[in-house]
């Protein structure tokens, strides 16, 4: 009788690099679908899976303790969050994305569209401020955030009720003092959005020169300054909300 081949056909180490190199490829990949959201964490579960699966005892109990600790951040309670905290922490996040190429359907730092320039920073603050505080309820609403997708016309509809309306304005140049640092416009027909980051400046993920750049509304001949706009605020940085 011929003896049978012990040895697995792939073995642990090369399903681990296959896992890990899937996880990396799909964070440098910018664009970021239900499918590509899924691939990640699969990826992810898949590589800590494995890491255990290799590691000899007191690896394990490291790497079992670490897992523990992340999912022990997300379960605790929320805190009350200060909006001006949170919408410094925002600005950041979009100013940290400057000169980011254009993508549409992009979700990251090697490429972005303009809802997600719009929608991505708000989930990098509350992470930022989630870790900060030992803030569960901020976590979760960053890990909500980055798994919710919103084009720049459902940001026009208020993206649920994470947004209100502010203001209807002629253009991005004619905006009144009710719109502040944090606000994001979206115009008419819900095919664009900015943020307002400062006074009368504008972030914007620019399809035509196909980069995140900074428009001064009071000298810039953009013509995304020149078309009807509403504004919004997202409630979590509504001082009055």
């Amino acid at each position: 009788m011929a003896e049978t081949d012990p040895r697995p056909l792939v073995s642990r180490r090369t399903l681990l690099w296959l896992a890990l190199g899937l996880t990396a490829a799909l964070l440098l990949f910018p664009i970021r679908t239900t499918l590509v959201r899924l691939a990640l964490l699969s990826g992810g579960a898949s590589s800590l899976a494995l890491g255990f699966w290799m590691l000899p005892a007191r690896g394990r109990i490291v790497l079992g303790a670490l897992v523990a600790l992340a999912g022990g951040l997300f379960a605790l309670p929320s805190k009350p969050l200060a909006s001006a905290a949170l919408r410094d922490a925002y600005l950041d996040a979009v100013a940290t994305r400057s000169n980011a190429f254009y993508v549409w359907g992009g979700e990251t730092h090697f490429g972005i569209d303009c809802s997600g320039l719009v929608r991505l920073p708000l989930a990098s603050a509350f992470a930022r401020e989630g870790i900060r505080r030992l803030d569960g309820g901020a976590l979760r609403q960053a890990a909500s955030l980055w798994w919710t997708d919103a084009s720049a016309a459902e940001l026009g509809r208020g993206f649920g009720v994470r947004a209100r309306l502010i203001g209807e304005y002629t253009d991005a140049r004619q905006i009144d003092e009710r719109v502040q640092p944090g606000d994001f416009a979206i115009t008419a027909d819900g095919k664009h959005a900015m943020v307002y980051t400062s006074d009368q400046t504008w972030t914007e993920a620019d399809p035509g020169q196909g980069r995140v750049v900074v428009l001064d509304a009071r000298d810039d001949t953009s013509g995304w300054l020149y078309v009807p706009v509403r504004v919004f605020r997202w409630t979590a940085l509504d001082a009055s909300g």
